[in-house]
Order: structure tokens, then sequence, then C-alpha cells
């Protein structure tokens, strides 16, 4: 059975103001692919009231970092109080919308994803003796790799958001 270990807790981005939704997810699902991670959506929500809409998404993708592990980070965007407006901006009026963002991140490592080690007990020694010994040393490396992947996703959205700030 896969196993699935918390590398990077929670963390989180807030913010109010303008912003353009689908830039929000055009900047996510540029990073993803220019990083070799597999987009996997997990639920979607919309709902509209009038003028305000509340949006909610969770993905979780993914990336093989080797046969035995891979990469998975969970993103869950929530956008609330939401409604079009028209900003000027040098003269010219764009449509943006107004509203809260909040961004969560946790990043997770998962070992065994194709479940080959837990088909006979033999394996499932040998597996654990793997995770103890030798897959150990290597785990740091890997941990930090998707730390930093992390961080590098999150400030691109931080990046993206700060534009917005007028």
């Amino acid at each position: 059975m896969a196993e699935k270990n918390i590398v990077f807790e929670k963390s989180s981005i807030k913010y109010k103001g303008f912003f353009e939704a689908k830039q929000l997810f055009l900047i996510i699902d540029g990073w993803l692919k220019d990083n070799n991670y597999v987009k996997a959506e997990k639920t979607s929500i919309q709902k509209n009231n009038d003028s305000i809409m509340y949006a909610q998404h969770k993905l979780e993708p993914f990336k093989k970092v080797s046969d035995y592990a891979r990469f998975i980070i969970k993103i869950d965007i929530t956008l609330s109080d939401v409604e079009s407006v028209l900003i000027e901006k040098e003269g010219q009026k764009i449509p943006v919308e107004k509203g809260e963002v909040a961004c969560d991140f946790t990043g997770l490592l998962e070992t065994d994803y194709q479940n080959k080690w837990d088909t006979k007990p033999i394996y499932f020694f040998m597996k654990t003796v793997f995770d103890k010994f030798i897959f150990r040393s290597e785990r740091s490396n890997i941990d930090s790799e998707l730390k930093g992947e992390i961080n590098d996703l999150m400030n691109e959205v931080k990046s993206f958001l700060n534009l917005y700030r007028f």
C-alpha cells in the first residue's frame, strides 16, 4: 500500500483586492507544466449569487521522482466575494475581478505508489528495510527538492497577485 508522508505543512496565501481569476489559473497551470507535474483536479465548485461568485478548486498535481516515489502538491484555491469590475489603467478600461483569494499548499511524498512492494510478505519486508536504511539517505534530498518547488510555486502566485495592487 502506498504511503503518503507530509513534507511541506499547509501554508497559505491570502489576498484581497483586484485580480484576474483566469490568469491565476493559467499561472499555476504554466508552472505545473514547466516543472513536469501531471495536473489532477479533485473538485471544482462554483456558486453564483446575482453578481457575486464563490469558487473552490482542489488540485493534486503529481510528479514522478523515481519508480518508487513521487511528489504530490495539494493546492486548495478559494475565491470568495468575487465580482466583476472595470478598472482604468493608462486610459483604458480593463475587466478584472474584485474579491478574496486564499491558496493553501501542502506537499506530500508518496512512496510505493504502484503498490509493487505489498504483493507478498517478503516484498513488504524488503520495502521496510529499504525505507529504513537505504532510502533514508536520499530522503532528505528529495524532501528539500519538494519544499523548494512548492516555495517557487508560492512565489509565482504571490508575484502574480502583487501585480494588481494599486
